[in-house]
């Protein structure tokens, strides 16, 4: 500010500063309006001298003029209508104080004067300004945001709290700032888009104004003698109840939630992890302090599961990878906060809003994306094995665990009923990482690639993985890297099954159970890494055994947790399985087994010469055979590789005594696993 004016816009000469804040302090509106625009350009502009002109026009005898009208509920006359929307335009410099004497230190303590004699006036004006009256405020109803009313209202509230104790403490113990409070909480369910969105100019991370300043006059009390406004929504002159209160801190969730998933720039994404931070901290307090009085709502409204999903949606958020970083692991200690304060402190409630988190993919899902974070800093490493313990030490987790087993060794298309199709679980995230943690091998999590790397032509020999397999266009139950290996292989065996297999094809997928050739290849990863950790660690039945014993055969059974391994020779296998196999892939079978037992692989250092997993499908288990060799055959410690495999989908009718939850797909009356839980949860 010049010592001869202020200035309003760039390139324009500068008004009279003595003649602005006279005509201001006289309630003249063009003088104020100058004034605030001047502010709200230049910010540096700001003094304490100024801030008391702008409000000296907010007059208290205007307002009881205009709360006796209201009260009457006639309409405002002209002259009083225009003195409102003057006094509103003022009010906005409070918005401004807080920000300017940040900037400019020494103007503190005189706007600090000034605001303890004019407090109370402004906080009449701020609730008139919303639209209620002192003692008859009603927020039953969502109240329409008003732009940006409702931004600078809530913004100014937290500025002043946070200027100085004094301040803090006289607004807390305003029944005013209260009612203040409460209105402001009623446009949480209102709102197509959050404020703080929609107006960039308001720099001051408006947006989680509101939850900041529920949040301070909540915890303004203790368990014994609550605060004010925890008070308020337990008395009948105010209809915002404490179950309507609740239902709007989670219709914020969701918004919230709605937002992380579009692209976001840096400041946006700023307000989102410190709206999400303050929703989860109110939360909490509400569900420690008072659960007596909030509890209830509180597990109703599945806190667990929507924080969860929010923070998922945070990680995912289509921004830069430096931004990420920077606040992977602010979203880290939300993670941690929310497992080990409602988790395993929580009641039998909140444990099924984890096994809803942990259904969905949630859960895990966060926990998969933040281990690609791995390695980017300790902090982040150190957290992240904290979550990952807490995770897995819970008492909810072997449940969850069995739950997932299912789902995502199946189709999630099939698994969910027609009204939740759609619904789209991390497959590819969830396996790896609940086999990671599962297995206590964390340092295992790796995605599967997305093609499918073998070939089914039995007496293929290529020594490169083959990555661009494409699938019979006829029956697609085989896939192959060349034309060269479908020829011979359509030669020996596929012309005799193709036409049977293409009908299974057709009727698969009438009923949309098909069996996708990419599920194929992860299971087939998954059997092999069980495989082959079994053999590294020398745990169950699969142990290596020497060259001389008789060829064998481990068959890895991924129907249930922890997974069940057995070994048994060759021989015996065929004798017990041969039966099964349908007639029209017999022929395969047979090339299969007489590959994995013909002499030329009689030196090998493994006596492992064929694996076989069973997957739970749906209503079906589907076997996959494949015949396997070391790498290096002339290294019995080296690692086992696939030659060649087969598949067939057998129906599990009085076979499901492995799977943990039963039949986790037969659905009732639509319900999403609940009934198949319920039933499993009363065996256990």
């Amino acid at each position: 500010m010049s010592r001869r004016g202020i200035i309003l816009q760039k390139n324009e000469p500068p008004q009279p500063l003595e003649d602005l804040l006279d005509g201001a302090t006289r309630g003249n509106r063009t003088c104020v309006s100058k004034l605030i625009f001047a502010l709200m350009h230049d910010m540096k502009q700001y003094t304490a001298e100024l801030f008391k002109a702008v409000i000296s026009s907010i007059r208290p005898d205007l307002h009881a003029s205009i709360v006796e009208h209201m009260a009457a509920g006639k309409g405002l006359p002209p002259h009083l209508r225009f003195a409102k929307e003057t006094c509103g335009m003022a009010l906005t410099s409070v918005y401004m104080a807080p920000i300017g004497c940040r900037m400019k230190a020494e103007e503190l303590e005189p706007t600090l004067d000034v605001l303890k004699m004019k407090l109370p006036v402004l906080l009449d004006w701020m609730l008139v300004d919303l639209g209620h009256r002192p003692g008859a405020i009603d927020t039953s109803e969502p109240v329409e945001p008003q732009e940006p009313s409702f931004i600078w209202i809530s913004g100014a509230l937290r500025g002043l709290m946070e200027m100085h104790p004094d301040i803090e403490a006289s607004i807390l113990a305003n029944p005013i700032a209260i009612d203040i409070a409460l209105v402001l909480w009623s446009t949480l369910d209102g709102e197509e888009k959050p404020l703080f969105l929609s107006h960039h100019r308001f720099q001051d991370k408006a947006g989680c104004a509101i939850i900041d300043v529920i949040l301070k006059f909540a915890r303004d009390g203790t368990r014994e003698r609550p605060s004010l406004l925890i008070q308020r929504l337990f008395t009948t002159p105010t209809p915002c109840d404490k179950r309507a209160f609740v239902a709007r801190l989670f219709a914020r969730g969701c918004l919230l939630q709605a937002m992380a998933q579009g692209k976001q720039d840096s400041k946006n994404y700023h307000k989102l992890v410190a709206s999400t931070d303050s929703i989860i901290q109110l939360t909490q307090y509400l569900l420690v302090e008072h659960p007596d009085l909030f509890r209830a709502d509180i597990v109703n409204s599945s806190p667990v599961l929507l924080h969860t999903r929010t923070l998922s949606r945070l990680l995912l958020a289509r921004v830069d990878d430096g931004l990420r970083q920077s606040y992977c692991e602010r979203v880290l200690d939300l993670h941690i906060f929310v497992f080990s304060q409602w988790v395993l402190n929580g009641s039998g409630s909140l444990t099924w809003n984890l096994l809803d988190s942990f259904s969905q993919g949630e859960m895990i899902g966060s926990i998969a994306f933040l281990l690609k974070m791995r390695g980017r800093s300790p902090e982040i490493e150190a957290k992240l094995e904290n979550l990952v313990d807490l995770v897995k030490t819970s008492l909810v987790f072997p449940k969850a665990v069995k739950m997932l087993h299912l789902l995502i060794f199946g189709n999630p298309e099939w698994g969910a009923p027609p009204a939740r199709r759609g619904v789209k679980i991390p497959l590819v995230e969830a396996r790896n990482e609940m086999l990671a943690l599962c297995i206590d091998r964390k340092e295992a999590f790796k995605l599967v690639t997305r093609k499918v790397p073998f070939c089914d032509n039995i007496s293929h020999r290529a020594t490169a993985v083959p990555l661009n397999s494409k699938s019979c266009s006829k029956c697609q139950s085989v896939v192959y890297c060349s034309s060269t290996c479908q020829r011979e292989d359509w030669i020996a065996r596929h012309r005799d099954e193709c036409r049977t297999s293409r009908q299974e094809y057709h009727d698969e997928c009438q009923e949309e159970r098909r069996y996708r050739q990419r599920l194929r290849a992860r299971h087939l990863s998954v059997m092999m890494r069980e495989l082959q950790e079994s053999l590294k660690n020398r745990r169950g039945h699969a142990i290596a055994s020497s060259s001389t014993a008789e060829p064998s055969i481990a068959i890895v059974d991924l129907r249930g947790y922890p997974v069940d391994m057995q070994t048994s020779t060759i021989r015996d296998f065929v004798a017990e399985f041969q039966p099964g196999v349908p007639k029209h892939l017999r022929k395969r079978f047979g090339d299969l087994v007489a590959a994995a037992l013909e002499e030329s692989r009689s030196d090998d250092s493994s006596s492992f010469r064929m694996v076989q997993a069973i997957v739970p499908y749906g209503l079906e288990a589907v076997y996959l055979t494949a015949t396997v060799e070391l790498t290096d055959s002339a290294n019995p410690e080296s690692k086992l590789k696939i030659v060649s495999s087969m598949m067939e989908s057998r129906a599990t009718a009085g076979r499901r005594e492995r799977t943990p939850l039963g039949n986790a797909y037969s659905w009732v009356d639509g319900n999403y696993i609940a009934q198949t839980m319920t039933d499993w949860f009363s065996r256990t």
